[in-house]
């Protein structure tokens, strides 16, 4: 499978269940290349994985968010074995995807669930489409396989992208960063309130973590986008105003600067006004709000 997209991995979390079992275990996420994520079940555990119970099931879980340019995208997962066994593996695939395209509108949601069994190594891997979008810039996927194994049976499972044939409509788009965090002020992160994903949801300040996803952050054409939507002024910059979660317009309100000395300028007003922790506070939900420029500690982020 030809691959062109960059794939940044927001967050990986497995979980393995057992049925008719008490036991509990974790498993481990792995990712076979920069650009694949993948897990597998059971864990690929130090030095041996125990062999599974008769008839056990076992789920492992895949989140991702690519972020790269416009294209036509067909989203799939490879499942393969993992185990020299000549015997017959039955396994359930669910997924649900969003893509948004570059002004952050979304493409639609994809969501489904189908079953299979494969056979030993020798015989290949089977392919599971989850998704596809024409001019997507921003996809997020949630996938979820389902495993009912035996001994020393394991599977994995690895998300694949492919960009199609391009869309004669299709311009080219800004390059994009990485998704991270803004963390600034005291350790704390600008954060979309309660990872609500609504227009016009506050951007506060929170305790920074990694694995929020209401804190990755993705820079593009000096857009700071986050759940397909825009840190914004809304078109009303004035000093006090505070800070929104907005649709991406291309708006001056919209679009961030990252000063030398640390501070984040809106171009609204001309770059007069900088996204600030207002009163330099550490309470977490604290909505954030744009401030005359003044270089001070309050105003200072790092940007992803």
């Amino acid at each position: 499978m030809q691959r062109s997209r960059r794939i940044a991995v927001l967050a990986t979390a497995c979980a393995l269940a057992a049925v008719a079992s008490a036991a509990a275990f974790t498993v481990a996420a792995t990712t076979a290349s920069a650009a694949n994520p993948s897990c597998t079940v059971p864990p690929a555990s130090s030095p041996t994985p125990a062999p599974a119970p008769s008839g056990m099931q076992f789920t492992c879980e895949i989140t991702d968010t690519d972020v790269d340019q416009l294209a036509n995208l067909s989203v799939t997962v490879k499942l393969a074995r993992t185990d020299n066994n000549n015997d017959i593996v039955d396994w359930e695939v669910a997924w649900d995807s969003q893509c948004y395209n570059s002004g952050g509108a979304s493409l639609g949601y994809d969501s489904g669930r189908q079953a299979g069994n494969i056979g030993p190594a020798s015989e290949g891997t089977e392919l599971v489409q989850v998704g596809t979008a024409s001019n997507a810039y921003t996809c997020t996927v949630h996938v979820y396989l389902n495993a009912v194994l035996s001994g020393s049976e394991g599977m994995s499972m690895e998300l694949q992208y492919t960009s199609l044939a391009p869309s004669p409509s299709a311009t080219p788009s800004p390059s994009a960063s990485r998704p991270g965090l803004i963390k600034g002020y005291a350790g704390k992160c600008a954060d979309d309130a309660k990872n609500s994903r609504s227009k016009g949801a506050k951007a506060v300040i929170w305790s920074c973590s990694t694995k929020d996803h209401a804190e990755q952050w993705t820079l593009v054409g000096g857009q700071l986008r986050l759940n397909g939507l825009c840190l914004s002024s809304r078109g009303d910059a004035a000093n006090g105003t505070a800070v929104i979660l907005y649709t991406c317009n291309q708006s001056q309100g919209d679009i961030w600067e990252h000063l030398k000395n640390g501070s984040v300028a809106n171009k609204e007003q001309d770059g007069a006004l900088c996204l600030t922790d207002p009163n330099y506070a550490k309470k977490n939900g604290t909505q954030l709000i744009l401030a005359t420029c003044r270089n001070t500690s309050n105003q200072h982020w790092s940007m992803p």
